[in-house]
């Protein structure tokens, strides 16, 4: 068993679900500038009061034949149209600004760019209406008679709005990949080029005494101007409004489709209804228009309600993820120390056994080297056989000792890493192994090897194993041969250098790859190829304490290739003891 290492534990962390609460409340920094941005507000009239600015309405001036009435009541009536176009013109126009803002804002929550190219496309429109009512109020210079002015301008702000939101939403229908950053800046760009066109054209509207004639009282369309919108409008409800609510589903996009409804109704009473000025098509069309814009705010704003209440779930689920993440973790912890008193009773314990079990082992061996010397006359065949069996038990067990005290004393041993040249350990363990080389008439392939930082007593006991699993594991029918090599690669973001050994011995079934790396795991019996069968554990057992990975391929009856990968971390602190 090994431990679980803390440092993996304390990687161990919520999901990114969603920003966390911090990113919804109010900074200082905000708070700081939304106070400053109200004291500005508040002084700005005063100080350019101060400066001669004239902020009050022109006198009432009366013309001569009327200057000597002293009642103007019948002015206010007379002009109480004029009042409920302005109340209804300009109550649009708020509603079109509060739903481009509400968009910006839920844009800012959500990172959706449907909301704000819509918004701003509502915004803009709204815009026209209110530079069509100042125009109409003469709050800026006009020349035109209203009969004129306000139906021409009317029928600008129509066909613009109606064409602005068909090109904003054609172009999120086109886009594949929406870019928030060329999306927003097209739309701006565009809105603010239409808001340009649309003023200049009330401006010169305003500015000329004849405009053409808009309204024909007595014809079956009244207002022929009016056709346009109703077109454009009834082809975004068919066509347009139904493509993005499937590519975009929300209610905010239905709620787009809906405005449709009074959008076309506005048309209708405009262009087959209203006769004149402040008559009560035009009345009701301007209601329904304030209508147009209120729909989408209310779809946006269920869409921004819908969304708070989705992160306010999330932010329920993260704190309860939290929670079971900290049980988890201080359960983990609990786990992982009682693994480390268990590992460390375990290394203790087999060293204790395999040390204590050396001194019986040895009396055995003695006992019988003495009834072999010295009672050797006195012995059957099978007396002499019976002993030669015991003896070789006994050393298979001091072997097999041997073997378990030095995988327990790895554990308790510190490492020694400073910087090895493995080419240096690689010619160690082949003159080590000189007369067995010889023996088996084994050659061996050696290129050039990395230097890495290790420990040189551990690589020496790795290599040696590992060399001489290939000895041993020869095939009889053709001469060994054991290549040694070695690459970079880079595995789970890690560099690490590859050392491989590759023999043409009896290889195994690679369904043992994994296996044959356990304590005491053998593919052959004692009498064909003797060993204790912790080798290879040892070796994977070095392997892992140099933060590194072995990896066995066979093929049995051709090849057995291992290959170690050492991580490159090291090196810089390789080239600074250097």
């Amino acid at each position: 068993m090994s431990s679980i290492n803390e440092a993996e534990m304390a990687t161990i962390s919520a999901p990114p679900l969603i920003a966390s609460t911090s990113q919804y409340s109010t900074k200082l920094p905000l708070k700081n500038f939304f106070f400053l941005l109200t004291l500005l507000v508040c002084l700005l009239p005063m100080a350019l009061l101060l400066l001669g600015v004239d902020f009050s309405s022109p006198p009432l001036k009366l013309p001569q034949n009327i200057a000597s009435i002293t009642n103007i009541e019948p002015l206010f009536a007379a002009l109480s149209g004029a009042f409920t176009h302005t109340i209804l013109e300009w109550s649009a126009f708020a509603v079109a600004f509060f739903t481009g803002l509400a968009a910006l804002n839920h844009f800012h929550v959500t990172k959706d760019i449907t909301t704000p190219i819509i918004g701003i496309a509502l915004l803009c429109s709204g815009s026209m209406d209110a530079f069509h009512t100042l125009a109409a109020d003469r709050l800026f210079s006009a020349v035109a008679d209203n009969k004129d002015l306000i139906p021409f301008t009317w029928a600008v702000s129509r066909i613009f709005n109606a064409g602005l939101m068909i090109l904003g939403i054609s172009l999120l229908l086109r886009q594949k990949n929406l870019s928030q950053k060329n999306s927003l800046m097209f739309v701006s760009s565009m809105a603010g080029m239409f808001i340009l066109i649309g003023v200049a054209i009330i401006i010169y509207c305003a500015n000329s005494q004849y405009l053409p004639q808009t309204q024909y009282p007595e014809a079956w369309i009244t207002r022929p101007y009016d056709i346009i919108p109703l077109v454009m409008f009834i082809f975004a409800g068919l066509v347009i409004y139904p493509k993005f609510l499937k590519k975009y589903p929300s209610i905010f996009a239905y709620s787009l489709l809906l405005s449709v409804i009074p959008e076309i109704a506005i048309e209708l009473h405009m262009a087959f209804g209203s006769s004149d000025l402040f008559d009560a098509h035009f009345n009701i069309a301007h209601f329904l228009k304030i209508l147009a814009y209120l729909i989408p705010l209310i779809g946006l704003a269920i869409d921004y309600i819908k969304t708070y209440q989705s992160v306010e779930n999330n932010l329920l689920e993260i704190r309860v993820m939290k929670n079971d993440i900290q049980a988890h973790l201080k359960q983990l912890s609990m786990t992982n120390e009682q693994l480390s008193r268990s590992n460390s009773d375990l290394e203790q314990f087999a060293f204790a056994a395999s040390h204590d079990l050396r001194e019986p082992l040895r009396k055995i061996q003695a006992f019988g080297n003495l009834l072999e010397d010295e009672c050797q006359e006195q012995l059957s065949t099978d007396g002499k056989l019976y002993i030669s069996t015991m003896q070789r038990a006994a050393n298979r067990m001091e072997g097999l000792i041997s073997s378990l005290l030095a995988y327990s004393r790895l554990g308790q041993q510190n490492d020694d890493f400073s910087a090895i040249n493995l080419t240096d350990v690689i010619n160690d363990v082949l003159q080590d192994l000189e007369i067995a080389i010889k023996e088996s008439d084994a050659m061996i392939i050696q290129s050039e090897l990395p230097t890495v930082r290790a420990d040189l007593c551990k690589m020496r006991q790795l290599f040696q194993n590992i060399i001489s699993n290939s000895i041993k594991f020869k095939a009889k029918d053709r001469p060994l041969i054991i290549n040694i090599s070695a690459t970079e690669i880079e595995k789970n973001d890690i560099n690490y250098w590859q050392i491989t050994i590759v023999d043409n011995g009896i290889g195994f079934n690679n369904d043992y790859q994994n296996k044959i790396f356990d304590i005491f795991k053998r593919l052959h019996g004692m009498k064909a190829y003797p060993g204790s069968g912790i080798g290879l554990s040892l070796c994977k057992r070095i392997i892992e304490h140099h933060n590194g990975v072995i990896i066995a391929n066979g093929i049995e009856g051709k090849s057995a290739e291992f290959k170690i990968l050492l991580p490159k971390d090291a090196q810089g602190a390789i080239e600074d003891e250097q």
